[in-house]
Formats: structure tokens, C-alpha cells, sequence
């Protein structure tokens, strides 16, 4: 038995309503679909939005406020390259340079001017210039780094021995010796044996006296001079021969100049 659906008009027109509401039905979720992604009240994020909101996750998450500071780090002496030419390098280098000059400098220093502090004593003697007596000096060569008691001692051993001549004389008695010589900074102790005290008047008294004070300041003129024989000083107590000529003690060059006109 067949029924009004089984005629092949019927089925194709059944299908096509079928296809039909199916094209609706698909176009309406389409469009409803549609709708919602460019709805202006849609909480999706727009464009800019979606920015705002990457731009917000590439920030740290902590603040920076409330980060944790940083400790410092320790550097510790740490041997340099030879080649390297980093400022602070230069500086310590530099300095390191300053103070090997300064070192050198102190080791290398010359030492003392052997020319500027020779010691040249000098022996006095007397010459005569028509009326009148004059001290004539003459230089005694010692050696290098002698000590100033040794010049003075050589000075005094050529002045008491050497032989006179025609220009050069003395009125220092024969067979006069050195006894002993201190010598302090600028006191000088001149000790002669008795013989310096005996003969001559007063003129000859006075030159002997010029002569051995002048040859014992002859390396510092302005040395004080004490002169004594046999160990005892004269002075107005121990008057110089018979003459009694006294002495005020120590004796200078300026003093026998002022006292007896020496020249």
C-alpha cells in the first residue's frame, strides 16, 4: 500500500524545505556570532586594550619601590695585566713610579762635597815689610777626609820644626813642642811645652802668641783659642815670660788685634 510521500515530487520538495531551514538556522548562529564579536558592549578587549594590557605584563611585578637594594660587591686586590691601560692602572702605576724615583733619589745622593769642606790649615809665619811685622800665611796640604785635630796637629809640627829662610821667620823659642790639642767644635786647647815661654821682650812675646793663635784658627777664624804651657793657661794669674805679658783668656784673631795691633 503507498501513501502521499512515496511520489518523487513530494520527496524533492521535502528535501528542499529541509535544506532551507537549515540554511536559516546556520545563517541566524552565524550572524548572532558575528554580532557578539564587534558588539561595542562585549567584554572582550579591544585593540588598544589588548596594548594597554601587554604593555602591563612586560612590567616587573614588583615595584620598583619596594625592590631589595643591591649589595655592593667587594673587590679585592686582583693582580693587573702588564698591557693594561685602564686610568686607575695608570695612577698606581704613576705612584708606584713616584716613589721608586724618590727611593733612588735618597740612595743616590752624592755625598759630601769633598771640595766645599776640605780642610786646609795653614801655618803663620813673620815677615818683615820695612818697619813694620807682618803674619804671612802659608797653606799646609793634608789628606782628603782628615780629621781637623790631625790638620792641625801636621800644621803645628811644620811650624815648630820647619826651617826658616831668607823672607819667613819666627819668634817662637827653638826646641818648642806640641804637647797636646783639643779640639771642640769652636774651642781649640793649645798646650807647648816651657821653652815657648822663655827669651825675647815684649815684641817678640806678642808675635809668638799671633802666630800660634792664627795657625790654630786657621781652619775657623773665629774659633776661641786657649793657650796654655806645661798644662797651665795664661792668663793675668800666669803672666807670658819675663816680660809678664798677660793674656786674656780664650784668645781670637779680633781680640789680638784690638789689644796689640797685630796685622
Amino acid at each position: 500500500m503507498k501513501t502521499k510521500y512515496d511520489t518523487p515530487i513530494q520527496r524533492d520538495i521535502l528535501i528542499a524545505y529541509a535544506i532551507t531551514f537549515l540554511t536559516i538556522i546556520g545563517g541566524t548562529v552565524w550572524w548572532a556570532w558575528i554580532h557578539l564579536e564587534i558588539n561595542p558592549n562585549s567584554k572582550q578587549p579591544t585593540t588598544s586594550q589588548v596594548q594597554i594590557l601587554a604593555n602591563r605584563n612586560l612590567q616587573p611585578k614588583t615595584s620598583p619601590s619596594v625592590l631589595s637594594p643591591v649589595n655592593p660587591v667587594k673587590v679585592n686586590n686582583v693582580p693587573l695585566a702588564k698591557g693594561t691601560t685602564s686610568a686607575n692602572t695608570q695612577v698606581v702605576e704613576t705612584v708606584k713610579s713616584t716613589i721608586s724615583i724618590n727611593t733612588q733619589t735618597e740612595k743616590i745622593q752624592p755625598k759630601t762635597n769633598s771640595i766645599i769642606n776640605r780642610i786646609e790649615p795653614q801655618v803663620y809665619w813673620l815677615q818683615l815689610d820695612g818697619q813694620n811685622i807682618r803674619l804671612a800665611p802659608q797653606k799646609i796640604t793634608v789628606e782628603e777626609g782628615i780629621s781637623p785635630k790631625s790638620a792641625l796637629i801636621k800644621a803645628f809640627n811644620h811650624l815648630l820644626n820647619a826651617t826658616q829662610n831668607v823672607n819667613l821667620s819666627t819668634t817662637i823659642p827653638a826646641g818648642t813642642k806640641l804637647l797636646s790639642l783639643e779640639v771642640n767644635d769652636s774651642k781649640i786647647n793649645v798646650n807647648l811645652s816651657k821653652e815657648f815661654a822663655e827669651g825675647g821682650g815684649s815684641t817678640s812675646m806678642i808675635y809668638r802668641v799671633a802666630q800660634i793663635i792664627y795657625t790654630a784658627s786657621s781652619i775657623n777664624p773665629n774659633a776661641k783659642i786657649y793657650l796654655l804651657v806645661e798644662g797651665k793657661l795664661l792668663d793675668e794669674n800666669y803672666p807670658l815670660g819675663g816680660e809678664g805679658l798677660v793674656l786674656r783668656e780664650p784668645i781670637t784673631r779680633q781680640q789680638l788685634v784690638e789689644d796689640f795691633s797685630i796685622s
